[in-house]
């Protein structure tokens, strides 16, 4: 990896995971962009070819794993912990939950809770 690509990565990494700035629910590649000093076109590649995935399944990661660990510790499945973790709307929340994890918020915390 380029140092330019290697600082972007860290920069990426830093906005994701120090400053939660997925939890924004008007995150974009362009916001994105900005926050790291970078342009779209930048970011995408370092997005793709370092995480593995598109910007927006990225940005859906982080949101879904918060939203694991807030069901998991405030013992609940509704909108407002996933509004809480970035979700635009209820159908968003859910339909993204399911498709990372493979259950919806509440059969998640049903399955952890025995």
């Amino acid at each position: 990896m380029s140092a330019n690509k290697e600082g972007i990565h860290t920069r990426i990494l830093l906005c994701l995971e120090r400053d939660r700035c997925y939890t924004d629910k008007e995150m974009s590649m362009e916001k994105m962009s900005r926050l790291v000093g970078t342009n779209t076109s930048y970011l995408s590649n370092v997005v793709n070819k370092e995480f593995g995935c598109r910007f927006k399944e990225l940005i859906n990661r982080y949101r879904t794993e918060m939203a694991q660990r807030e069901i998991l510790r405030q013992d609940d499945a509704t909108y407002a912990t996933g509004e809480k973790c970035g979700f635009t709307s209820r159908a968003n929340y859910y339909e993204v939950f399911r498709r990372m994890t493979g259950l919806t918020p509440y059969q998640y915390l049903r399955t952890a809770r025995k």
